[in-house]
């Protein structure tokens, strides 16, 4: 079906809740080019 004006539809946008410090730091992070690890250690 093609996209046309008008047609009904839905979008759900999720939103992350983060603290003031986190962005800082998520902001410094990206600035020094740093890339997000996840592990136990």
């Amino acid at each position: 079906m093609p996209l046309e004006h008008g047609l009904p539809g839905a979008v759900r946008i999720e939103v992350e809740r983060s603290s003031p410090a986190r962005l800082v730091l998520r902001a410094v992070g990206g600035a020094l080019g740093l890339s997000r690890v996840h592990g136990d250690g």
